[in-house]
C-alpha cells in the first residue's frame, strides 16, 4: 500500500542522486555539498506539513533520498580526510552513533508527540546543522586537489590545534599531487588491479550491509514487535530500547576499531548477524505464538542490531572513506551509495511481499544466508588499513600488499604518521 512505498521509496532517491553528489563534491568541495543536505531535509518536511497528497509525499521522499546520497556519499569523504590517522575509525564511526540518536529521538518523540508537532521538531534538526557546519573548514585534502596550498595548510593547522603540521601537510600535498597526476575519468575506479579489487571489497560491505536485513527491522520494527504484550516487552518500549541499546554498544565500539582493526570487527559483526538472524527465520518457520514466546524474537532482534551496528553498519562509512585513493574516492562513494540504495530499495519492497507470500521465515532466511557469505568471504577478501595513513594506504596499494597487521604508531616513523 501506500504506506510500504512512502516507508521504500526514499533508497531509491539515494540511488538517483549519488553520482551527482560524488561529482559536486570533487567540484565545489566537501564542505559546500554537505551543506546542501540541509535545505532538501527542511523544505521536506515543510512539505509534510503542508499537504497529505499521496503523490507530493513519494516526491518529498525521493527528496530525502537526494539529502542521504550527499551525506552518505561526501561525510565518511570530509570525516576521512580530516581525521588523524589513530582516531579515524573513531571519527568515522560517529556517523553511525548520531544515525542511532537520530533513530531514538525518532521512536521516542514520535510517541509522544502529534504527527504535525513531531515533524515541527524535525525541522529543528537541520537549521543546527547548517549554523553548526558552516564554521568548519574545508578538507585539505579537496583545497590540495584544487592548488590552494595555502588555505589548505591553514585549515589542516586549524583542524590540529597547532601550527606544526609541516611534516603531515608535506606528506599530504606530495600524496594528492602524485595521485591527481593526469586526466580523471569514471574508469579509474578499475584502472588497476589494486583498484579493481578495493572496488570489490567496498561492494561486497555495501551488499552485506545493504542485504543483511537491518533496513527492513528498522522499517518494519513495529510490526515485528507483538502490539499485545504489556511493560518493556511492548512494542513502543521495546523499539526504543532495542535503539538506545545499539547505539550504547555502537559508541563503546567506535573507541576500539582503531586498536583492534577493522577486520576483526566485521568478522565479529556479521557472525552476529548470521546467528540472530537464523534465530529470527527459526522462530518464524515454527509459527510459534509471538505472544508467549515473545521474548525469544526480542532476544534475537536486539542481537542482531547490536551486532549490525558495531561493525557492518559503524565501520562502512569508514572503510569507503579509507579503500579509494583521492582521485577516486567521491566517485567511489557514490557507486557504493548508489549500490546500497538500489539493494535497500529492493530489499524493502520485496520484504513485505515475502512476508505476505510466503511467511518472515523466508525474510530472514535469506537475510542469515547473506550474512553466511560475509562471515566465509571477508577473512580472505578484507585487507587491515586500521592504523595506517591516506597517504600510505594510497601508496602501497592495500589491496596489493596483503598484510593483515594493525599497524600502530610504534611501527611508524614521526613523519608517516600522518
Amino acid at each position: 500500500g501506500p504506506q510500504n512505498w512512502i516507508s521504500s521509496i526514499m533508497p531509491l532517491g539515494m540511488f538517483l542522486f549519488a553520482l551527482p553528489a560524488g561529482l559536486l563534491a570533487d567540484k565545489f568541495g566537501r564542505k559546500a555539498v554537505l551543506l546542501q543536505a540541509c535545505p532538501l531535509v527542511l523544505v521536506s518536511w515543510i512539505v509534510v506539513i503542508a499537504t497529505t497528497d499521496v503523490v507530493a509525499l513519494y516526491i518529498v521522499r525521493i527528496v530525502q533520498g537526494f539529502a542521504m546520497a550527499i551525506v552518505y556519499v561526501v561525510a565518511p569523504i570530509y570525516l576521512a580526510e580530516i581525521a588523524e590517522t589513530g582516531k579515524r575509525g573513531m571519527l568515522t564511526g560517529q556517523f553511525q552513533v548520531m544515525y542511532l540518536v537520530g533513530c531514538v529521538y525518532a521512536y521516542t518523540m514520535g510517541s509522544l508527540l502529534s504527527p504535525t508537532n513531531y515533524v515541527c521538531t524535525l525541522m529543528v534538526f537541520p537549521i543546527i546543522s547548517i549554523v553548526a557546519f558552516y564554521t568548519m573548514p574545508e578538507s585539505p585534502y579537496f583545497l590540495l586537489m584544487c592548488e590552494k596550498y595555502e588555505q589548505a595548510l591553514y585549515n589542516l593547522q586549524w583542524l590540529r590545534g597547532t601550527e606544526e603540521v609541516e611534516d603531515e601537510y608535506s606528506i599530504i600535498r606530495e600524496s594528492v599531487h602524485r595521485d591527481m597526476a593526469g586526466p580523471r575519468t569514471l574508469g579509474d575506479l578499475v584502472a588497476t588491479e589494486a583498484d579493481k579489487r578495493s572496488l570489490s571489497i567496498v561492494i561486497l560491505l555495501s551488499t552485506l550491509r545493504s542485504l543483511c536485513g537491518m533496513n527492513a527491522v528498522s522499517v518494519y520494527l513495529m510490526q515485528e514487535l507483538t502490539q499485545d504484550a504489556r511493560g518493556i516487552f511492548a512494542s513502543q518500549p521495546m523499539a526504543i530500547n532495542l535503539m538506545v541499546v545499539s547505539l550504547a554498544c555502537s559508541f563503546a565500539f567506535t573507541f576500539v576499531t582503531d586498536s583492534l582493526g577493522r577486520k576483526p570487527v566485521l568478522i565479529f559483526s556479521t557472525i552476529g548477524t548470521t546467528a540472530f538472524c537464523s534465530m529470527v527465520a527459526i522462530f518464524y518457520s515454527l509459527e510459534t505464538s509471538v505472544d508467549s514466546h515473545s521474548w525469544i524474537m526480542y532476544a534475537a532482534i536486539v542481537g542482531f542490531s547490536v551486532s549490525y551496528n558495531v561493525g557492518l553498519g559503524g565501520l562502512m562509512q569508514t572503510i569507503q572513506g579509507e579503500y579509494f585513493p583521492t582521485r577516486t574516492r567521491a566517485i567511489g562513494g557514490a557507486v557504493s551509495t548508489m549500490l546500497s540504495g538500489l539493494l535497500l530499495f529492493g530489499g524493502l519492497v520485496t520484504y513485505d511481499i515475502l512476508r505476505q507470500d510466503r511467511g518472515n521465515y523466508l525474510n530472514y532466511g535469506l537475510y542469515t544466508f547473506i550474512s553466511l557469505i560475509g562471515i566465509i568471504v571477508l577473512p580472505v577478501a578484507y585487507h587491515e588499513t586500521a592504523g595506517r595513513t591516506l597517504a600510505q594506504i594510497e601508496e602501497i596499494g592495500i589491496c596489493r600488499k596483503k598484510s593483515n597487521k594493525v599497524i600502530t604508531t610504534t611501527d611508524i616513523s614521526e613523519e608517516e604518521r600522518y
